[in-house]
């Protein structure tokens, strides 16, 4: 009699994730943060730029729309910003910290941080598939 084996991805008895799984799991989650660190180190440098800034505000009020926008991305795969939108709305409140933007103008924000990590996540992409053999 044959024991059959668990397929990548599945899970094995007791409910544990097998191995491949978990390290695809871990590198998103490395891929992510790195990501995060270096959006938001593109945001420090830009956000006064941007048409939504206004004079008097700090990296510290628009870094949790960023953050947000960010975030989203990964959370939200294959959705338009304006299909989730209403997500981040509701979240902004326990997100903003001391922010004092309100959701109008953190929205801009956060729309922004959501099409910049999508053109960098395509090219992230678009290199790995370049440098496969």
């Amino acid at each position: 009699m044959a024991t059959r084996q668990p397929q990548a991805g599945s899970q094995q008895a007791g409910g544990q994730m097998d191995i491949d799984q978990q390290v695809k799991s871990a590198g998103r989650e490395r891929n992510t943060v790195g990501q995060t660190e270096s959006e938001t180190t593109y945001w420090r440098n830009q956000y006064q730029s941007e048409p939504y800034f206004s004079r008097g505000e700090s990296f510290s009020d628009y870094e949790p729309a960023y953050r947000a926008g960010i975030e989203a991305r990964s959370q939200y795969p294959g959705q338009r910003f304006d299909e989730v939108e209403s997500n981040l709305r509701k979240d902004w409140q326990a997100q903003k910290g001391s922010s004092s933007l309100d959701w109008t103008k953190a929205s801009q924000a956060s729309r922004a941080a959501w099409d910049h990590a999508g053109l960098s996540s395509a090219a992230s992409d678009s290199d790995r598939r370049q440098s496969q053999p």
